[in-house]
């Protein structure tokens, strides 16, 4: 008995220590992270489009907004401050109302916590300049998002599930950020997308990340890359060109590349490295594996209307609506 007296006096004095960190002003509920910063944690009663402060007073003492760990379920538009550093795990889950926030003006943000926005009913995100870390699972489910930028190059790993089920992203163009993982399932399910844009140095692709995007009709995977996951374009259904720039087959298994039809997908590889790829493991399994050179003798037409151009120091010809560079692989 004296033990759960003792157990019940320790919860009671938690609870007036947690009473006494927070406070309520204006709708929101902040918790007093030390003596200059605080958490917005809740708003139960306000609703539609909302505007969070960036600093607030209470007792006396002015505080600095620095990180938010929820908001109410009936708001549609929200307006975080320039000083917000830190999204909690959750903090938007399940707010299916939750259509906009202001991300250009979120300069200072450094992460995103996991799950923050699973099944949230955003629309639209840019990941801001300073964001360095994105959670498991921070946008899953976001089944309303039409348009992903990524802004920052200081994020360098895409982690398990971020964008899984998001079924009305059609692109991602990840070409000029610092990436070098993309994390299991990060893309799984996005049956919506078609047009993918991986980072030169790009080195692992994580089992299933890209599984299940049933739009997907081709894939370039960058020169870097030495790790290639269980089944990381499984199931998708409308692929027919896979193009490798290394001039080694990474190590791939018979798992590699389970469950998509090898019959129907060629693969390109660079010049001279097709009988490598004939003889990996994994790789062999393609029926058609093609350097691309002979793209150029399929050139139809008036050759007199092929156009050259330069660009970028490499010289290109146009035939129609196609572009080939000069050793006959269509770019």
């Amino acid at each position: 008995m004296k033990k759960i007296a003792f157990c019940i006096v320790l919860l009671a004095m938690s609870c007036l220590a947690t009473m006494a960190d927070s406070f309520e002003k204006d709708g929101f509920y902040y918790f007093i992270e030390d003596e200059i910063q605080v958490t917005v944690w809740n708003s139960t009663t306000l609703s539609g489009e909302v505007t969070v402060p960036a600093n607030v007073s209470y007792n006396g003492k002015n505080y600095i907004v620095t990180k938010i760990s929820g908001i109410g379920s009936n708001v549609t538009k929200l307006n975080l401050p320039v000083t917000l550093k830190e999204m909690d795990e959750q903090c938007f889950y399940g707010t299916d109302k939750l259509e906009y926030i202001n991300w250009e003006k979120l300069i200072g943000l450094q992460t995103i916590g996991a799950r923050a926005f699973t099944y949230s009913g955003i629309k639209q995100v840019t990941i801001p300049a300073n964001v360095r870390t994105i959670e498991e699972n921070a946008f899953s489910g976001c089944e309303e998002l039409t348009n992903l930028t990524i802004q920052t190059v200081l994020l360098k790993e895409i982690s398990k599930g971020v964008w899984d089920n998001c079924t009305k992203l059609t692109t991602i163009d990840l070409s000029a950020t610092q990436i070098n993982k993309i994390g299991e399932n990060a893309f799984y399910g996005c049956t919506a997308l078609k047009t993918v844009k991986l980072p030169q140095i790009l080195q692992e692709i994580g089992a299933t990340a890209f599984a299940g995007c049933t739009a997907m009709t081709e894939l370039t995977i960058p020169p870097m890359v030495t790790t290639l996951g269980d089944r990381f374009l499984a199931w998708n259904t409308s692929l027919k060109k896979l193009t490798v720039q290394s001039y080694n087959p990474c190590a791939a298994t018979s798992k590699t590349f389970e469950y998509i039809d090898k019959d129907q997908v060629t693969l390109f590889v660079p010049k001279q490295t097709v009988s490598l790829y004939k003889n990996a493991t994994g790789w062999k399994d393609f029926k058609y594996i093609t350097d691309g050179t002979q793209a150029i003798e399929n050139v139809t037409g008036d050759t007199s209307k092929l156009i050259k151009s330069l660009r970028d120091g490499q010289i290109f010809i146009f035939n129609g609506d196609k572009t080939y560079t000069l050793t006959g692989q269509e770019y």
